[in-house]
């Protein structure tokens, strides 16, 4: 959707009927588009221009999302495709498998093996206290929406559900214990995707002054144990020093068409070892 300035601040909202593939089309910066100007805008530019095709566990996180957010563990979605059992070492079993593919309409193909594991997860969440709690509090599911950043740049976001009170983000995982998943938020930068949405869908009036974003993680190995973490203040502050930073670079890059490497590529530097490196 390449829509003018004035056209894009008229649409600022909810779209709730726009397929993902339309969404991620618009013309205006996402958390993830940020997470990649952090690295650099160079690598920004390049998954634009060549978007990289979903790995396995992309599959898996995508089908997971939409039969624990939409369908539940008694069905799958209109968006998933579970596909019968090929021998893709043999040739036959190759065409069978590729033709399934054609056929699929574009939905996210998994396994009866994958499947399985996503109903248990589905389970799972269904069977957790806290995890049905959040999302009976957020009933929107991917939705689709446009808000006035800072400096009046247009961005977008497709929150996984959400409520008048409530942003709920689901996150696979291989361990969902306080202390790993909270290492693993840090790691992936989950707190500048909390600031981002709960900033961008309150400027909107999407969701309330007061709402809260939680994340809700699901295991992906058994018991499929499941957790749900609630973003503080604290936390939420950090992850807006660093998309903030991250989109007016964006804006910088776009209006001047350059979108360079690293930052200092064009000098010699030192080395940025570790602490423990040097702690010999």
């Amino acid at each position: 959707m390449n829509l003018t300035p004035e056209e894009q601040i008229k649409s600022v909202g909810v779209h709730p009927d726009v397929p993902f593939s339309e969404y991620l089309e618009w013309d205006a910066p996402s958390s993830h588009d940020l997470a990649l100007i952090r690295k650099s805008p160079a690598h920004y530019a390049e998954a634009k221009l060549n978007p990289v095709e979903p790995t396995a566990a992309m599959r898996l996180g995508s089908a997971c999302h939409a039969i624990v957010l939409e369908g539940g563990p008694s069905m799958t979605h209109h968006s998933v495709a579970v596909s019968p059992k090929f021998d893709r070492r043999t040739k036959i079993g190759k065409a069978g498998y590729a033709a399934f593919q054609a056929e699929s309409g574009g939905r996210t193909v998994i396994t009866e093996a994958e499947y399985e594991t996503i109903r248990s997860m589905a389970q799972a969440v269904t069977a957790s206290t806290a995890g049905s709690f959040v999302l009976a509090g957020a009933p929107n599911r991917e939705h689709s929406c446009l808000w006035e950043g800072p400096g009046g740049v247009i961005c977008r976001g497709r929150p996984d559900a959400y409520g008048p009170n409530l942003v709920v983000d689901l996150k696979t995982c291989a361990d969902a214990s306080p202390g790993e998943f909270g290492r693993t938020a840090a790691r992936y930068g989950y707190l500048t995707q909390a600031a981002w949405y709960l900033d961008g869908l309150q400027s909107a009036g999407i969701v309330g002054p007061n709402a809260v974003f939680c994340f809700l993680a699901v295991e992906k190995t058994p018991p499929f144990g499941v957790a749900v973490y609630a973003m503080t203040e604290e936390h939420l502050e950090a992850g807006r020093k660093l998309y903030r930073p991250a989109l007016a670079t964006y804006v910088e890059c776009r209006e001047s068409g350059q979108w360079p490497s690293y930052e200092g590529s064009s000098t010699v530097q030192h080395l940025e070892l570790p602490k423990w490196a040097l702690a010999i």
